[in-house]
């Protein structure tokens, strides 16, 4: 090959990885800018969750609330019921609604244990459900990040 040859071939080599290189640099820059958004993301799925959390936490609460107030209706319904029973009651029946209206309170003061107990597990199920659902997003989002970098770093620039 004569010596314009190969400098036209070493010329045309080097156009050919200028020009890989800067579809590197392109390429490093989309690569740069997905980088970015997804890093900003993290801060996004941080405050959802947060807000999440928030709100399972005032719904627990409501829940809660709600189950009391119930309670104290139905207490006073079996008091009332008590009263209007025993005012009508011979002696020898009134031991017999006193056994009742005791039975009555039992259950419904166990109803309000076991409603309790039973928000406490459904709000630790939730808030365990989100955090997981949160650390899961976290997860997908680094891995993405770490795959975006680790190709970049493979770039030739």
């Amino acid at each position: 090959m004569s010596v314009i040859g190969e400098f036209i071939e070493i010329g045309y080599s080097e156009y050919k990885d200028n020009e890989v290189k800067k579809q590197n640099r392109d390429l490093a820059k989309q690569y740069d800018k997905q980088i970015f958004m997804l890093t900003k993301s993290i801060e996004g799925i941080e405050e959802f969750s947060e807000g999440l959390v928030e709100m399972e936490r005032e719904g627990s609460e409501l829940r809660s609330q709600d189950m009391f107030s119930s309670f104290l209706r139905e207490s006073e319904d079996i008091s009332e019921d008590y009263e209007r029973n025993i005012m009508g009651a011979d002696m020898a029946y009134s031991g017999t609604v006193e056994e009742e209206t005791r039975r009555e309170r039992e259950t419904l003061a166990k109803g309000l244990e076991l409603g309790q107990t039973g928000e406490s597990l459904r709000r630790e199920r939730n808030l365990l459900d989100i955090l997981t659902s949160k650390e899961d997003s976290l997860s997908s989002v680094r891995n993405q990040i770490y795959s975006l970098e680790t190709s970049k770093l493979g770039l030739r620039q």
